[in-house]
């Protein structure tokens, strides 16, 4: 592809999905040259009237990494597809990246630059580092150091929004979406995720869109108040991973010296202290909230429930999944108190019904990950930990019999449902 001033775009996808990422902040005026109307322009059209590599070296930040990870990759472009992408939403190519040798390399270009937020890092504030967006938000930028039990307000808004976070669209109303998400959050000295939440982005300006055609249940990318870009099952999976992972090492470089960590699965939401004594407090009658919770969910969900053969063992191991996301084959199974060839069986036949899927460990990659597809959350939805406890508490006080009646039952209820 071409600018209509005639220089070569090397990959036009790559040099796409940076102006639909960098859309946004430029706007605000927050990174980059004013060029807010280029990227759109090319974003909505995939034209533009100006160098989009010189505009895209104005972006100091973006471009470090991009050009540092082409150097470590061995690509020639920083504007390669895959060298965009991971940066922005993490992946395999920043995964398979040593974190002192880029640590090293980042610290080296960015000497060079001096000034701005660059000049307090060090080698020591590097270490760990990670060739995307997410590390760069939270352990780059100065806003995590600014959150304090008092006034968090305006950091937490900037580390929220600055983030590249991931929802599902419930609306469209001319050029906004309603999209469900998750928000960062903050109790006092943790980081963490709120449950699903709507929030009110914009996907147009003057008639150009990014996403001219989306619509409800289309699962979107946002940076700011703006959506980029549609994303797949693996993409969403990854940047929730990537997400999770950097809000986990924020928190420890955060913790006081004396304190314990915290497990991942506690991020969900800034009262997990409240909820998880909730989860030990006795419940009236599991059985009874078990048909309730059921019918609710082919209640609102009745199409995604017509025609499933799933079990109901294999609903609280989505639920189990949902509410620790991204969790591995083996917590799973002690989750599900199952062994773990059972378990593993069980999530095959999910992954092959389309409701569960695996990436690899960013930090580990002999280790694999599971989360819900989009079809796996419009059955269920996301949920928290509690309701996905209560859920395995109700069903292990279940004898088979039992357990394969209310699976009938359900499969009846959904069918009327959808009727």
């Amino acid at each position: 592809m071409r600018t209509s001033d005639g220089p070569v775009i090397t990959d036009s996808i790559g040099a796409l999905l940076f102006a639909r990422y960098a859309y946004a902040p430029n706007k605000l005026g927050y990174c980059g040259p004013t060029r807010a109307r280029q990227l759109l322009r090319y974003g909505a059209t995939g034209t533009i009237d100006t160098d989009l590599r010189a505009l895209a070296r104005e972006f100091h930040g973006a471009w470090t990494y991009m050009e540092t990870m082409a150097e470590l990759t061995g690509l020639d472009d920083p504007l390669d597809r895959r060298i965009v992408e991971s940066y922005w939403l993490g992946g395999d190519l920043s995964q398979g990246i040593d974190a002192n040798t880029l640590g090293k390399a980042l610290l080296a270009r960015i000497t060079q630059r001096a000034g701005h937020y660059w000049a307090h890092l060090t080698p020591d504030t590097l270490d760990g580092a990670a060739a995307d967006h997410c590390f760069h938000v939270f352990a780059v930028y100065p806003w995590s150091r600014l959150l304090g039990p008092d006034h968090y307000e305006q950091p937490l808004h900037v580390l929220n929004n600055c983030r590249i976070r991931w929802g599902t669209v419930l609306a469209r109303h001319g050029d906004f979406l309603i999209v469900r998400s998750r928000h960062l959050t903050w109790n006092g000295h943790r980081l963490g995720l709120s449950q699903p939440q709507s929030e009110k982005v914009a996907h147009a300006v003057n008639g150009q869109s990014f996403l001219p055609d989306v619509g409800p249940g289309d699962r979107v990318s946002m940076h700011w108040d703006w959506a980029c870009d549609r994303l797949s099952d693996q993409q969403v999976a990854t940047l929730r991973a990537t997400t999770l992972n950097q809000i986990e090492a924020t928190n420890r470089r955060l913790a006081p010296s004396c304190a314990l960590p915290e497990p991942a699965s506690e991020l969900a939401h800034p009262h997990a202290g409240r909820s998880g004594r909730r989860r030990h407090t006795a419940v009236a009658n599991d059985a009874d909230w078990l048909a309730a919770h059921l019918r609710s969910l082919v209640a609102a969900r009745p199409s995604a429930w017509v025609g499933s053969d799933v079990t109901l063992q294999q609903l609280c191991a989505m639920h189990l999944i949902s509410s620790h996301a991204p969790v591995t084959l083996a917590c799973l199974a002690e989750l599900l108190g199952t062994k773990a060839p059972a378990t593993s069986a069980m999530v095959e036949r999910l992954i092959r019904a389309g409701l569960v899927s695996r990436i690899r460990d960013q930090q580990d990659r002999r280790r694999v990950l599971l989360s819900l597809t989009r079809n796996g959350e419009r059955m269920i939805g996301e949920t928290d930990p509690a309701t996905a406890a209560r859920l395995q508490r109700a069903l292990n006080n279940m004898s088979p019999a039992a357990t394969q009646c209310l699976t009938e039952v359900l499969r009846q209820v959904a069918g009327q449902f959808a009727r």
